[in-house]
């Protein structure tokens, strides 16, 4: 929206216990150019979600994109209906199925928004080449 206004937000805290498991998993996604270096005048947190009981299997890698996501105008594409859907395939013969890991990341972010996707970690300004998870739109 016009009124935007970029923000440097402060970054969340990372628990010791997780500070290696971030590093590898922020390198991992520079190794494969889901996410590169930023000097974007934006800026969100990201966010930790532990994974099964007390972070017992890991951390999640989320951004609080609350803020870019204000100013964001919704899309309005319609989400197809799943009872159209099955009724035209139900009486085909074949049906492939395909599950995407991590699927976001399968779609680039247009050049001229990427700066949007900034965030913060461990003294790391980066933004992603890919959907990230959280922004508005990104589904």
């Amino acid at each position: 929206m016009p009124e935007f206004k970029p923000k440097r937000l402060h970054k969340y805290k990372v628990p010791e216990r997780f500070r290696p498991e971030v590093e590898r998993q922020l390198d991992q996604l520079l190794a494969n150019g889901i996410v590169r270096e930023s000097n974007s005048p934006m800026r969100s947190p990201l966010v930790l979600v532990p994974k099964g009981k007390d972070g017992c299997d890991g951390v999640r890698l989320a951004v609080d994109h609350r803020y870019v996501n204000a100013y964001t105008i919704h899309a309005a594409f319609p989400v197809p209906d799943i009872e159209d859907v099955i009724q035209r395939i139900g009486r085909k013969r074949y049906i492939s199925l395909f599950d995407c890991r991590q699927v976001y990341w399968m779609t680039e972010v247009r050049e001229q928004g990427i700066w949007l996707t900034a965030f913060v970690c461990l003294g790391r300004l980066l933004e992603f080449t890919r959907t990230p998870y959280g922004m508005k739109n990104s589904g």
